[in-house]
């Protein structure tokens, strides 16, 4: 099932979340792959720092995690992708998925898919190089242009979700997504693909961690 959003932050949420008539936003049990409107940037105005590049990730704290709603996260399961500590709900069905018709609006806001991370877990997620020059990870908090990597640091006692998605930059409908994931505290990075409608995508074996 999939659908469009209108909103930014508050638009439908691309999560396994039991239905719940006070969410305001329409909750369901499968995934949405939905392209959302960004509004908003990240970073100091006037600084010379590039926020979102593999030297300097964006990070998002808990006050970004989406934590108030009535619904429940589910644990992971069969379709979901984990990472460690946390995982990507029902990304494993988007393979063999078609992308939703609004194509246009998907080049300009992405392909919605947010990570659910445990609580008081911290994980960079950085695209990998190859993978820079059509996609990028979208935010209500991004840098306009996007970012390529994303540092989630989640709330200490509550469960949530980081609202983005994932945009391709040069027209493309259907990818590969690789990603390389370093969780605080681990030395070696996890690589990970997501396929956007694709079909099965090669997986890499872990790589080593980005000399000091």
């Amino acid at each position: 099932m999939m659908g469009q959003a209108t909103g930014g932050h508050n638009g439908h949420v691309a999560a396994r979340i039991h239905r719940h008539p006070r969410w305001p936003c329409r909750a369901v049990s499968t995934v949405l792959v939905l392209a959302y409107v960004v509004g908003g940037v990240s970073g100091v105005s006037g600084s010379s720092v590039v926020v979102g590049t593999p030297t300097h990730p964006q990070i998002l704290t808990c006050y970004e995690e989406a934590t108030h709603f009535t619904g429940t996260l589910s644990p992971i399961g069969p379709n979901d992708v984990g990472f460690g500590p946390g995982y990507f709900p029902q990304a494993r069905l988007l393979a063999s998925m078609n992308p939703p018709n609004s194509n246009r609006l998907a080049q300009l806001t992405g392909y919605k898919l947010p990570p659910v991370v445990y609580p008081g877990a911290t994980v960079t997620m950085t695209i990998a190089r190859g993978a820079r020059s059509y996609v990028v990870q979208q935010n209500p908090w991004s840098p306009r242009q996007g970012s390529v990597s994303v540092t989630y640091r989640a709330c200490l006692h509550k469960r949530g979700f980081f609202p983005q998605s994932f945009r391709f930059t040069d027209g493309r409908r259907r990818g590969c997504v690789p990603l390389d994931l370093r969780v605080d505290g681990q030395r070696k990075t996890r690589r990970i693909v997501l396929s956007f409608f694709a079909g099965p995508c090669r997986t890499a074996r872990p790589v080593a961690p980005p000399p000091m």
